[in-house]
């Protein structure tokens, strides 16, 4: 007689729950059981628990770091000037359900940590003031929408997340279907949203959730929520030092609890011919400009 080790019978109950895993209730290996994550960023530490890498046909994009130095140009990607980023995490978590069958998944959650340099923030300004803070996120929606070109919008489902020191705002970002007459079941659930937090002066912290194929809303929404609430962020003593100065010196400063999607234009575009030296992309018609940065000095004067 046969006997089977506790191996065989892990894989064959993730056999059984893909089995008998619907539509609205995919299969997602690890949800209960996540992986526990730590990362040191200058000091401060980063925890979260996400479920460990699954998509068989890929291999983790970027493994956890378990260190990152905020304050050197190595791992930054840079854009256009207006933000760099660095990917401090980066892996894909698949959903299976029926009828897709036992090997083939309905659709993927690829989940992010980065972190971004803000290199288009006035002098005097700082992600650490709650309303600096919120034109920066303001400012990565519309460079991820119409300064994109890609046809995205948002924040939609704005809301803040409990803390007792910087504020975590969440978000997503959706295609724009003005003028679309046919609709299409990705152009509901394929998504990203996004929770972000200040780091210092001139760099915020960025967890995402892109999804692709077929998950869910609400499935895709339950699992970004769970690993939200995991997140924990335990500030070093000078990042808990400059906080304070900073509400001193701006005492009354808040972040909106709630906002509307932005009715930004998206632009007119075209692919480029590269061949003949055009850009990748030729705007044929601009859409809104980038908003800008509103900024008051302003002194804690009372005794």
């Amino acid at each position: 007689m046969l006997e089977y080790g506790p191996t065989y019978e892990h894989k064959a109950g993730i056999m059984l729950n893909r089995l008998f895993a619907s539509r609205k209730r995919p299969f997602l290996s690890g949800l209960n059981n996540p992986q526990h994550i730590e990362m040191d960023i200058s000091g401060s530490k980063l925890e979260l628990d996400v479920p460990a890498h699954n998509d068989a046909s890929l291999p983790e994009q970027q493994a956890p770091l378990s260190h990152f130095n905020l304050y050197t140009t190595e791992g930054f990607d840079p854009d256009d000037g207006t933000f760099s980023t660095a990917l401090l995490m980066g892996r894909d978590l698949d959903l299976y359900a029926a009828p897709f069958g036992l090997s083939s998944s309905m659709g993927t959650i690829s989940v992010k940590v980065a972190i971004d340099r803000v290199d288009c923030l006035p002098e005097g300004m700082t992600c650490l003031n709650p309303e600096h803070f919120e034109q920066v996120v303001i400012r990565l929606v519309y460079d991820m929408g119409p300064g994109s070109c890609s046809g995205r919008i948002g924040p939609r489902g704005w809301r803040l997340m409990p803390t007792e020191h910087l504020p975590w705002v969440v978000y997503e970002m959706h295609r724009d279907l003005t003028g679309v007459t046919e609709f299409t079941s990705h152009d509901f659930t394929q998504y990203s949203s996004y929770a972000v937090t200040p780091l210092d002066d001139r760099y915020i912290l960025r967890i995402m959730f892109r999804n692709l194929g077929s998950p869910p809303v609400e499935f895709s929404r339950r699992v970004r929520d769970q690993i939200c609430r995991s997140l924990k962020l335990t500030l070093s003593a000078d990042l808990t030092r400059r906080i304070a100065e900073v509400k001193n010196k701006w005492p009354d400063a808040k972040i909106s609890e709630y906002r509307e999607p932005e009715q930004w234009l998206q632009p007119k575009w075209r692919n480029g011919r590269t061949s003949e030296g055009e850009p990748h992309v030729v705007i044929l018609e601009a859409g809104s400009p980038a908003p800008e940065f509103k900024f008051e000095e302003k002194f804690n004067t009372s005794k």
